[in-house]
């Protein structure tokens, strides 16, 4: 992957490591664009690479680094890790977390040059599409899959904004006469709606948790939580319906049934209770602690 500003490009490797003469797990390595081409490769730094696999990096414009790592701690299979280049330095990395991380693997980052939103491979169960997650507030927002068809029995990795044509681009693996074939592929960058789903964007953990009915019409407790990937509800521990998001703010929709479930915030921006439109009437219910 190259950086923004084209003066480096960031690759794997498993070649042996400075002082090292035997090869090992693949780590992340760099080459510098000089006068007269490419530079000699280097290790990106000793800070990102671990003793096991570091591997599909790319970078932000301000240095940052991300990439998945099978290394110890992780969520899944690989989970996306994040290194911030901090006064010249690369810091230790940190799992961006369940919110972005499945129990499965979680690879192949491309991260925006703002760091704005990251497009990658998931592992939640599934899946049929790349990812993309946006950045809330300081915060990774829940999964939504791109809109770009896979082949059921391949694959899709590598994906790859380029902002200055507006082309997205992609590899993906298809089966012919039970051959697998791997083709690079594009896109105009508009086919992706990235704007729509952005309004869209909402962190759905905040939402998990216990909610009291004020008053009780039938129904006294509503549990709300979420699983690979998705939220589901249910009240009194009855049947289980899975809630989606729609273009409103704070604004879910039961998918069985198309009701509609808003959620209101304290001043905190913290998520205090719901309201669910029905025909018979209104439920509200109240956040527990």
């Amino acid at each position: 992957m190259v950086a923004p500003d084209g003066s480096l490009v960031l690759f794997n490797s498993n070649r042996p490591l400075p002082g090292e003469t035997a090869a090992g797990d693949f780590n992340v390595w760099a080459c510098k664009k000089t006068p007269g081409g490419w530079g000699a490769p280097f290790v990106l730094s000793n800070a990102i690479n671990s003793d096991s696999a570091d591997v599909y990096a790319g970078m932000a414009s301000s240095g940052n680094v991300y990439f998945g790592s099978r290394r110890a701690g992780r969520i899944g299979g690989m989970d996306i890790y994040v290194s911030r280049f901090v006064d010249g330095t690369y810091q230790t990395p940190v799992n961006l977390g369940a919110e972005v991380n499945s129990p499965g693997s979680d690879s192949n980052p491309y991260i925006a040059p703002d760091e704005s939103y990251l497009i990658y491979a998931s592992g939640i169960p599934n899946a049929q599409s790349f990812m993309i997650s946006y950045q809330i507030n300081g915060r990774w927002s829940s999964p939504m899959e791109l809109p770009v068809s896979s082949d059921p029995a391949g694959s899709m990795f590598c994906p790859m904004v380029d902002p200055h044509s507006k082309t997205f681009y992609f590899a993906r693996t298809r089966v012919e006469n039970g051959k697998r074939i791997e083709n690079v592929y594009y896109m105009p960058l508009s086919g992706l709606k990235l704007e729509a789903l952005r309004a869209r964007a909402t962190v759905l953990t905040d939402y998990a948790g216990t909610y009291k009915v004020e008053p009780a019409n039938g129904i006294s407790a509503i549990k709300i939580w979420k699983e690979n990937g998705k939220l589901y509800g249910a009240a009194d521990g009855q049947q289980t319906l899975q809630l989606a998001t729609t273009e409103v703010p704070d604004q879910l929709m039961i998918v069985e049934n198309g009701e509609k479930v808003h959620f209101f915030r304290t001043k905190t921006e913290q998520v205090h209770g719901l309201k669910i439109s029905m025909p018979e009437g209104d439920i509200t219910a109240i956040r527990q602690p």
